[in-house]
This record gives structure tokens, sequence and C-alpha cells, in this order.
């Protein structure tokens, strides 16, 4: 046997994402980082994880040319024993001795399956270096594979390398699809916060290229807000939204740059309208200008503007099918005072004019809508009693 590997610190035991040792007691490695850092950016890697779970759309692009002249796979005694020892170090956790023997099993042997082991342990015990060399020693045998070249985008990610990780990527997603980004993204847990933008940052530079996937232009706009280029990120959360109308992710994203554009009407009036649909302008304007605070919460009751208010709503009221019914100065009359005041209200129509408030209201308004307004009309054990029944 060759001479003994470096016996270089013992590393903890394995966390729940590693498995050295499959049933039949070969090895296999689910590379997981093992450290899980705090980061600024990771939520929204997350978020941004989940918004790619769409079906894939892989470009039409041709493979990789088949390698050539290339050393052939092959085996001697010492390897195998080299192997063998690898095996042991990694049932005792001495994953680093595992490391050093199975590089360098990587490199006598040519094996894609070795040298697939031994990137995902460098990539698991951080040694950045080697992941990548070995990773470019996988891509020479198999140029396509998703996992050398995710693995071979991290390391260049955590060496600070963003240009090279781009291109990484672009294979990766040139080849299969957007779902590739979902194990690259999940793994940004175990980046700092530099990488984690780098990472952000590399996503972000392929959006012009891959047009038709709003991850990367959602990515595009978490960028830019980083950066504080609110006018870039909005735009380029537009763009997400136009190629995936439901991404609720962008749609919350584009509400937070408004707000903090100071534009917050239109913030909020974005986000009910992506939540509500157009057919609810009417609900869209109650939310709002509760929302806004424009509700009279306290205050004392003013019976002269409730006896106006009341004559109003029957103006509305009594509107026949050919007249517009303004649902927005309805709005406006129930919020004006306090909720005794709009209790005021409905007394005084019905004295008034031998009818609820409640039933003329009903005539007039949609469902969602008349409900909504029966919470301002009632108090509110008798609308939760309501809503019970």
């Amino acid at each position: 046997m060759r001479e003994s590997a470096p016996q270089n610190n013992v590393a903890p035991a394995l966390g729940a994402g590693a498995r050295l040792c499959d049933s039949s007691g070969s090895m296999s490695f689910d590379s997981q980082p093992m450290k899980s850092r705090p980061s600024l950016v990771a939520a929204a890697l997350f978020a941004l994880a989940g918004c790619s779970q769409m079906p894939s759309t892989p470009q039409n692009t041709a493979p990789a040319a088949p390698p050539r002249d290339l050393p052939p796979i092959e085996y001697d005694g010492e390897t195998l024993g080299d192997l063998l020892v690898a095996e042991s170090a990694a049932q005792r956790q001495s994953l680093r001795v595992t490391m050093a023997y199975y590089a360098r099993a990587a490199e006598t042997t040519h094996d894609p399956e070795i040298i697939g082991q031994a990137t995902k342990l460098a990539t698991y015990l951080e040694e950045h270096e080697q992941a990548r060399h070995l990773a470019g020693l996988w891509l020479e045998r198999q140029p396509d594979n998703a996992d050398a070249l995710r693995l071979a985008a991290l390391a260049d990610i955590q060496l600070e390398r963003p240009e090279q990780a781009t291109e990484s990527i672009d294979r990766l997603l040139a080849v299969h699809g957007s779902e590739a980004l979902i194990p690259l993204v999940a793994e940004a847990r175990g980046l700092d916060e530099g990488a984690n933008q780098r990472l952000l940052n590399a996503l972000s530079g392929l959006a012009e290229r891959y047009p038709e996937q709003a991850p990367l232009w959602y990515a595009r706009a978490l960028d830019r807000r980083q950066q504080s280029d609110l006018e870039g990120a909005l735009d380029a959360v537009d763009t997400a939204l136009d190629q995936d109308p439901e991404h609720r992710e962008a749609a919350l994203l584009r509400t937070q740059i408004l707000f903090e554009q100071g534009r917050r009407d239109k913030a909020l009036y974005d986000y009910l309208g992506k939540e509500l649909g157009r057919w609810y302008k009417d609900l869209k304007h109650l939310i709002l200008e509760i929302l806004k605070g424009h509700r009279c919460w306290d205050g004392p009751v003013d019976k002269k503007r409730a006896v106006h208010h009341a004559e109003r709503l029957h103006h509305e009221c009594k509107k026949n099918m050919m007249q517009n019914f303004h649902e927005d100065k309805v709005v406006d009359y129930l919020l004006a005072g306090p909720p005794a005041e709009t209790q005021l209200v409905c007394e005084l129509y019905e004295d008034a004019y031998n009818t609820s408030l409640k039933k003329s209201l009903e005539a007039k308004c949609g469902k969602k809508f008349y409900l909504a307004l029966t919470a301002l009309l009632v108090p509110p054990e008798e609308f939760l009693a309501m809503r019970l029944k």
C-alpha cells in the first residue's frame, strides 16, 4: 500500500444530511454543508428555491462533446487498498482521512463515481479549492452532470470567482432547466453573507439569457434591492410577474419595494389587486381605506352627520339598474364616524325608510363586499356569531 495519507484533524460526527455508507456498506455521500450560518439574504434565496419549483424548461442545448483522449478508468491493488482504508476511516467519522484517500483515488482511477464521492466530501468538509479541482475532473468525464456543475458553481462562489460560477450555473440551466436551481439554492444555508450575495448575483446575471425564467428575474430583483437600486429591482420584479403572474414571492417583493420608495398607497393597492383580482375593486377600496387609517374608531357621535349619511345611503340604495351605484361613497359614509355612530346610522335608516340598511346593501352589493360592509354595521360579537352559523 502507498504511504499513509496525512492524519489531519478528525471531523465531528456527521449531521443528518450526510450519509457515508449505504445499506450495502459501500460509500455514498450526500453533500450538505456542515454548518448553518445566519445570513440576511438566505431567506430570500430559500424563497427563490421554492418559486423555482415550476415545470422545468431546459433549452434545446446540444450535449457537451464526449470527452476525448482521457486516461482509461482503471484500478490497481494499491488503489483498492486505499479505498478500504477510506471506508474504514469513514465508519470512524475520520472524514479528513477519508478525504485524503478518496482524492488520491480520484486522481489515479479516473472513475467518475469515485471523483463524484470525493467532490461531495470535499464540499462537505469545506475544502473549497479541493472541491473545485475535483469537480473539474468530474466535468472532464461527465460535462453535463448536474451534481458536478452545481458543486463547481458552489466552490467558485466560496472562492470568490462569480464569473466562473455563472458559467457552471448557465450550463446547469441550459441542460437541466429551472428545477436544477432547487438543490443549488437550498445549499445557500451553508454559505456566509458574502457568498450568499455572490450566488444571488450569479443567478441575477443569467436573467437576460433565460428571459422566460421568472426565478432568475426574481433573483435580479433581490440583487438590485440589495444594492439599493430600487428602480432596477422594480423593473426586474415586474418582469418576473410578467413571466409568472402567480409568483407570490415576487408580488410580495414588489409591495416591499414600493413601500421602500415611499409609494405606500400604490404598494398596498397593487398587492391587494394581486390577491383579490380585478373583480373586487369595491372591496379593495374598503380595505385600503381602513389600512390607511381612514376608519374613525374613537371620538364623539355626530348625530347631524349620522342623519346626513343615512339619507345619502338611502339615495345610493334606491338607485335602479340604469343608475350608477357608488360603492366608494358607501364606504366613506360608513367609515366617517366611530362604530357607535355607524350603529346610529343603521337605526336612523330603519326608522326613516322602514327597512334595514343591511338588507338594502345586500340587494345592491356583491357577496364579498356586502359581507365586509356587514362587519362595519354590527357589533363585533354579532358579526362573529353570523360567521359561525
